[in-house]
């Protein structure tokens, strides 16, 4: 079991505009954290904060050292000239191969197929195999069931359900359903 991430009054203004405000919060490991709020509200700037993208204003974060971070963005970020399995082992593979995750994610008949022969839906898969064949200690979701159907949805949510077990899990989400099914703990960010 690795150590919490804590965050302690963490703040951060763009261009004066503050979207944090002593925003404090405590992400066990392992355990899935959803993180919700309105358009706005900070939630992609706390994501940026927790990858080391941006520095706070002010604040204290303390555990994030000990965790190595597994991303699923918003947007897919598959390069095209790769082919879906090329595009999961593209960050490494110390989280498993990614046969064996595009298998498990239903995509083990689209292995060769470039992302421009893939449905959103599949180019979604890739990415969510390309942050779990990276196999990070901390994995940070960032809308990551956007575009999957119901069916494909809850066999990835599966995936996440086991994961928590072992590792920390921040969900970033608009999705009331998706954090009462996965989370053990939900925090809400007001905007500002």
């Amino acid at each position: 079991m690795s150590e919490p991430i804590i965050l302690k009054d963490i703040c951060k203004s763009f261009d004066g505009k503050k979207v944090l405000e002593n925003f404090s919060a405590v992400f066990p490991s392992p355990g899935l954290t959803a993180v919700m709020g309105s358009s706005g509200a900070g939630k992609t700037t706390l994501m940026r904060i927790l990858l080391g993208l941006i520095q706070p204003d002010s604040g204290s974060i303390s555990g994030l050292e000990s965790h190595t971070p597994s991303v699923v963005f918003q947007e897919n970020r598959l390069f095209p000239g790769l082919t879906a399995l090329g595009n999961a082992e593209a960050a490494g593979v110390s989280g498993g191969d990614g046969k064996y995750w595009l298998g498990k994610l239903g995509l083990g008949e689209a292995l060769d197929l470039r992302p421009n022969s893939l449905s959103g839906g599949m180019q979604r898969r890739v990415a969510i195999a390309r942050a779990l064949c990276y196999g990070g200690s901390l994995f940070i979701l960032d809308e990551p069931f956007k575009g999957l159907d119901i069916v494909t949805r809850a066999g990835v949510m599966e995936i996440f359900r086991e994961l928590k077990r072992e590792k920390a899990v921040i969900l970033i989400t608009h999705d009331p359903e998706e954090a009462k099914l996965l989370a053990d703990q939900t925090i809400y960010i007001r905007a500002i």
